[in-house]
């Protein structure tokens, strides 16, 4: 049962990930069941009699990413804690609903004056939310509602919480009532929410969360203080922060031992400049293919945690981070890669990348990564030993410690023999 809601989780995350919310005042359509499946089929599979290049780049990339999760999901393992999470089988014959309100489980809901208010079936002390991961919450603006306010009364227990504020006007949020202690759903939980420039998540309970997909996707809020975040169980971070306005983040608390998927996690979080990862254990991690494309601002990463010998794709982590000067990759181990294509496309102004002696670089020699533009672009970047970036070296053949000496030139510097690499570019052009 649990895989199966997994899979219907990860079904409305790609109908929501094509289909973008519409602009405030517009009428909206809920799509049928037979278009939803219909949508999902051509997402998975292509659609109908066409070709792969029928496809843009974007839309083949996103396609690519939602079916790799759909993938995910279906192999996770079942939560074996996890309460019943069919709320319409509950006695509801001792609740009564308010007039004006409307059913979600044993709560009632209301949109007035632009304010979305929950709280429990008949203002009682204590209601359970339906599990809305397969079919969106009943309040969304999908099925027509605006609000710009959201506030959670004591006594609401939530066992998912998959888009609950997604593609809203939110400007004003209150949810220190929402009890998520069993929620094992949050992903899209804030996306789309453009008009949200503060988000005080200090008393929202993550313990049994294992779905933070694309949580936080385009949210507008600049600055989070996640420090409270229990992510112990959480195996998807893919596109968490994806196309967000943060420029700040505290993940210090962040427990990733179960996370397999790190895809686009920071992809286009233009404002962020710097971060620490230092706590990340990544060693079940097999995806973080452009984990921070287009990261524009983005100035250091700490990545010294970072254990990589299970991830299989690596393909643009780094690409367009152009105010990224040096970066460290000596704790990385790229022996089960098979994707590192455009690892460091664009980055225009990095300068050197550190490795160590135990960096599995031997499989970047082979054709499968000969031509793979892993260094398009990074007019700046010179190698431990002198040897400069070169248009005519661009593949993985020069995914390499530089020892041109022995006509082995590459782009990685030994770390510790950083200190006259530049010095000898400068007297000993190559």
């Amino acid at each position: 049962m649990k895989s199966i809601n997994k899979i219907l989780s990860s079904s409305l995350v790609i109908l929501l990930c094509i289909s973008m919310g519409p602009a405030s005042g517009q009428a909206i359509d809920a799509p049928s069941s037979e278009a939803f499946l219909e949508e999902i089929d051509d997402i998975r599979f292509g659609p109908e009699n066409a070709t792969s290049g029928d496809l843009g780049t974007e839309e083949s990339e996103t396609n690519e990413f939602a079916s790799r999760h759909i993938e995910e999901v279906a192999e996770a393992p079942a939560s074996t804690d996890a309460i019943s999470r069919d709320i319409s089988a509950l006695d509801t014959s001792s609740y009564s609903l308010t007039e004006g309100w409307q059913q979600c489980g044993t709560c009632e809901w209301r949109i007035e004056n632009e304010c979305l208010t929950i709280r429990p079936l008949g203002n009682s002390e204590t209601g359970v939310l339906d599990d809305f991961t397969a079919n969106g919450c009943p309040w969304s603006p999908y099925e027509g509602y605006r609000w710009r306010k959201a506030i959670v009364k004591p006594g609401v227990q939530a066992v998912s919480c998959w888009g609950m504020f997604a593609n809203s006007d939110l400007e004003s949020l209150d949810i220190k009532n929402l009890d998520t202690s069993q929620a094992t759903e949050m992903g899209y939980m804030f996306a789309n929410c453009e008009k949200l420039e503060s988000l005080d998540l200090s008393d929202l309970d993550t313990s049994s969360v294992q779905d933070m997909y694309r949580m936080f996707y385009r949210c507008g809020v600049k600055s989070l203080d996640l420090s409270n975040f229990d992510t112990s169980s959480v195996v998807f971070m893919g596109q968490m922060f994806y196309e967000s306005s943060i420029a700040s983040v505290d993940l210090s608390s962040f427990n990733t031992s179960s996370v397999q998927g790190m895809s686009r996690m920071f992809a286009d979080c233009k404002s962020l400049k710097t971060l620490d990862l230092s706590s990340f254990d990544t060693s079940k991690v097999n995806d973080m293919s452009y984990m921070f494309d287009y990261c524009s601002q983005f100035a250091s990463v700490d990545l010294s945690s970072f254990n990589t010998s299970s991830v299989v794709h690596f393909e643009s982590m780094f690409a367009n981070c152009y105010s990224l000067k040096e970066i460290d990759l000596s704790s990385f181990d790229f022996a089960s890669t098979e994707n590192a294509y455009r690892l460091f496309w664009g980055c225009s102004g990095l300068k050197t990348i550190y490795v160590s002696q135990n960096t599995k670089l031997d499989l970047f020699a082979g054709e499968l990564f000969a031509d793979n533009e892993m260094f398009s672009g990074c007019k700046q970047l010179v190698g431990g030993n002198g040897t400069r970036f070169s248009n005519t070296g661009t593949g993985g053949l020069y995914a390499r410690i530089d020892d041109p000496d022995n006509n082995k030139p590459g782009y990685f510097t030994l770390k510790g023999t950083e200190d006259h690499a530049e010095t000898r570019a400068i007297f000993f052009p190559r």
